[in-house]
């Protein structure tokens, strides 16, 4: 078949002419032949021909025409990667929520955080580990996988390992790494009544200022409408018996 090509006319001081193509490659197929002849010079027609290889660069995917049984290189969008160009089993992937990608490339954005390729899925990564003081988001949903801080009250330990909760009467600060970041601390439970507005939850910095703490140590636990026009809050203030 004849490929599509552009071409430059002959530079009559160098008798060089360029010529790009997207070469088509036959299904199946490593390799392809191509045939070119020249005429209108002043010699006889000259006749070439000369083998390519069939590889895609970084960043590119198979896309196959299949009326004429062929496949051509096709760029993949921004932002997503392809392990391997040249592996028929893999495509362009969407690029997880706590990487960054680029082409053939997938970097974590919490540094210390571990992606390899999933034996699951060809052609995919999958987050194993996160660093000390995070764990790995939702690991089922490959979009979603990411290094998330540990929450207060629980501590992390990294690698691929879930959030454990502090023992009871201990509390921690988000990215605690371990059962001795849990502190003792004080729980003191009350319901509060406030008009509903976009800045009801503003109250945590006043209710820590009155707690002698910090907005950090108010947790809110449970919210429920009591009216059309206020809801009811219940929280917890913690106070740290050793900080």
């Amino acid at each position: 078949g004849v490929l599509p090509a552009v071409s430059r006319a002959l530079d009559v001081n160098t008798g060089v002419s360029s010529v790009t193509m997207q070469v088509e490659c036959p299904l199946g197929s490593a390799d392809v032949v191509l045939h070119a002849a020249v005429s209108g010079t002043e010699s006889a027609a000259l006749a070439t021909s000369t083998t390519i290889a069939c590889r895609c660069d970084a960043g590119q995917t198979r896309s196959t025409i299949a009326e004429r049984s062929t496949w051509v290189c096709k760029q993949c969008e921004e932002g997503s990667y392809i392990l391997d160009p040249n592996n028929p089993a893999h495509s362009c992937e969407t690029c997880p929520a706590g990487a960054v990608c680029n082409n053939s490339t997938v970097i974590g954005k919490i540094n210390g955080s571990v992606w390899t390729p999933d034996a699951t899925y060809p052609g995919r990564v999958e987050l194993v580990s996160c660093p000390e003081g995070y764990s790995i988001l939702n690991p089922a949903v490959y979009e979603e996988q990411a290094c998330v801080p540990c929450a207060p009250g629980r501590f992390c330990r990294g690698k691929g390992t879930p959030s454990i909760k502090c023992p009871d009467k201990r509390h921690s600060s988000d990215k605690a790494k371990g059962a001795s970041d849990c502190f003792e601390a004080a729980f003191v439970s009350m319901t509060m009544s406030l008009p509903l507005g976009e800045d009801a939850f503003r109250f945590k910095k006043a209710v820590a200022e009155a707690a002698d703490t910090t907005p950090d140590m108010v947790l809110i636990v449970d919210f429920f409408q009591t009216s059309r026009r206020s809801g009811a809050i219940q929280l917890r203030t913690l106070h740290p018996e050793s900080m």
